[in-house]
């Protein structure tokens, strides 16, 4: 996705609330974000919530941010399937 577009999806409120979910959890969509959109993209989600690092991310945050890299990679897939 563009830099607008990963921008967007950030700045976007989840319209449901986010599934609980645990650091192995988060850890494993920011790897998978580095791995398939780039390691800028993971540093950037992580930096969404305020943290430098996965291990800042408060735990109660960790639902929203796998919600928010699951939709990234999405994201990715449909655009390179198009």
């Amino acid at each position: 996705p563009t830099a607008e577009a990963e921008d967007d999806l950030f700045d976007t409120t989840p319209s449901a609330p986010a599934p609980a979910a645990t650091l192995d959890d988060a850890r494993s969509v920011v790897m998978r974000v580095a791995q398939f959109i780039g390691r800028d993209v993971g540093a950037k989600l992580v930096a969404h919530f305020g943290a430098s690092k996965l291990g800042d991310v408060k735990p109660e945050q960790y639902g929203e941010l796998v919600a928010r890299g699951e939709a990234l990679i999405a994201e990715h897939k449909a655009t390179r399937a198009a």
